[in-house]
């Protein structure tokens, strides 16, 4: 859960001015164009909550997720602009683990999208009575579920999902962007903590503050495709515990003949995976690599 929160810092900043009295009068005003202290202090005591309303944070930080990781529901509608008549935009019901935003339900619903010819117009949180009050349940249980791997939250003719993730450095409020794939869209927590020494990289006070799912296209029109192999898959293991050991996996790949392409041959078959091994280094033949192809595939 994400939970907003205020402080103090304390720190030195450099003011121009021919007086002392000047530079405070200029430091005083919060208007002034002076950068923020590059090195500065948590002033005890000052810790306390932005917000209060538990529901208010639920909505606005969390996308309404149950604190028992239960079902919400949520009202789609479709269309270009507000629909006063209620003749033009469609209205339907979704579910999911969390409500998604109006980027990522365009990616999730996009068969609805097509089929009227309609992008997401607006989404707004329902509770289960008034979803069941106005809307069909009795095939509840085939409506996909927005947040976990189910069918159609995938490409029909692969096994992963892509999302962009917007990164902020705290200190500066710098945003930068990276593509993620995985065998599902994770959330921001779970992103944060996936891909920790990618925001290292980025910088010490980088956090994960949006994900959204893109089209695989899009993902390689805007990303780099290079060595992508070698990009780690959102709830597949770095490390694999096996009967013949536990393997790092440095690589994943969609097909066999893929994982061939570029050099690996297969090993053994473990759970719904084909482990698959490379050896890049003739004069060091015990210096392995091992890859992941879905089984099957």
């Amino acid at each position: 859960m994400e939970y907003p929160v205020t402080y103090e810092m304390c720190g030195i900043v450099e003011v121009k001015a021919e007086t002392l009295a000047a530079a405070m009068e200029i430091a005083a005003n919060q208007h002034a164009d002076i950068s923020l202290p590059a090195d500065a202090n948590y002033v005890d005591g000052s810790w306390a909550l932005s917000m209060n309303e538990v529901e208010d944070i639920r909505s606005c930080f969390n996308a309404n997720r149950k604190d028992d990781g239960g079902i919400v529901y949520f009202e789609i509608e479709l269309g270009e602009d507000e629909d006063e008549d209620g003749e033009k935009n469609v209205m339907f019901c979704g579910r999911g683990v969390t409500m998604p935003t109006i980027e990522q339900a365009q990616v999730f619903y996009q068969k609805d999208c097509e089929k009227y010819g309609l992008p997401v117009f607006a989404i707004e949180s329902i509770d289960e009575a008034t979803a069941r009050s106005e809307y069909d349940f009795d095939e509840v249980d085939t409506w996909p579920v927005f947040g976990l791997p189910v069918e159609i939250n995938q490409n029909e003719n692969n096994w992963l999902s892509f999302f962009e993730m917007e990164l902020r450095n705290n200190k500066d409020n710098d945003i930068d962007f990276i593509c993620g794939k995985g065998i599902r869209i994770p959330s921001v927590e779970e992103a944060n903590e996936f891909y920790v020494e990618d925001c290292k990289d980025s910088g010490e006070a980088v956090r994960i503050i949006t994900v959204n799912p893109i089209p695989e296209a899009e993902a390689h029109d805007l990303y780099s495709s290079r060595s992508e192999h070698k990009r780690p898959v959102f709830g597949l293991p770095r490390n694999l515990e096996t009967p013949r050991g536990n393997l790092e996996i440095s690589a994943w790949f969609d097909t066999q003949e893929e994982a061939k392409k570029e050099g690996y041959s297969i090993y053994f078959t473990h759970e719904e995976f084909d482990v698959y091994t490379s050896h890049p280094i003739p004069e060091k033949p015990h210096h392995t690599l091992f890859a992941l192809v879905p089984r099957g595939k």
